[in-house]
């Protein structure tokens, strides 16, 4: 009787080390199935926060694009209206009153926008007016051409950097588009903006036609450039 139960409490014994052992293999499992589990979690999600990022830097560089555009179009358009006033004066009210189409210089300067000392520097490097002195003792130029006014004025802008500047925010623009992927809802649009923005400075720096022109050429430059703008604020504001 007593090596039976003996022999009872040996098996028992075996039976609990046989299901301890068992109960450390799965959870030995069960970890490791929930390490992998854990790691396959984190994986997609460093995926998926990898591209959010992706995504942002694209819309940040975009977001540059759009303000130099808009900055660049503001310039422009204070250039154009600039050309467009000094047309119609070259035209209309360049006259000292007697129809000889003479003006003093300070009034011409006020019109052009820069002081006496700029204008006679840029007149006498590219010989835009005769300068004469009245009886008087006061220096009045011969405005003979429209063009000579509006060129002389252009040179001023540039003296000034403006056009420097213009052509800087464009150069930067195009070069930055080229960062964005085509498939961002927002490329065709600023690429296109950029191709309108571009052509307004591009006439700014040579003005074409006549003045009726000029004037409805300004006006659909600057219609467009502000539906571009307004088209992608939605995005980029």
């Amino acid at each position: 009787l007593m090596q039976l139960l003996k022999l009872e409490i040996l098996k028992e014994s075996q039976m609990r080390r046989f299901i301890k052992k068992q109960c450390i293999i799965m959870a030995t499992l069960c970890m490791a199935v929930g390490v992998v589990g854990c790691g396959g979690s984190n994986s997609g999600n460093d995926a998926k926060s990898a591209t959010q990022a992706t995504v942002q830097e694209n819309k940040d560089e975009a977001k540059t694009v759009y303000k130099e555009l808009n900055d660049a179009v503001e310039k422009s358009t204070d250039v154009a209206d600039g050309i467009i006033t000094v047309w119609y004066y070259g035209i209309y009210d360049a006259d000292d009153g007697e129809g000889n189409g003479e003006v003093f210089i300070n009034d011409l300067c006020a019109k052009l926008g820069v002081d006496t000392q700029t204008f006679i520097d840029i007149n006498n490097k590219n010989n835009f007016f005769e300068v004469r002195q009245g009886f008087d003792g006061l220096y009045r130029v011969r405005v003979d051409s429209f063009s000579n006014v509006v060129n002389c004025y252009i040179e001023c802008r540039k003296n000034d950097g403006t056009y420097d500047d213009i052509s800087k925010m464009l150069d930067d623009a195009k070069n930055s588009i080229k960062n964005i992927p085509e498939s961002a809802s927002y490329y065709s649009k600023l690429k296109e903006y950029y191709v309108e923005a571009n052509s307004f400075y591009e006439f700014c720096l040579s003005p074409t036609g006549n003045y009726d022109d000029a004037g409805n050429k300004v006006e659909e430059f600057r219609s467009k450039c502000q539906g571009y703008k307004s088209d992608l604020s939605f995005d980029l504001e």
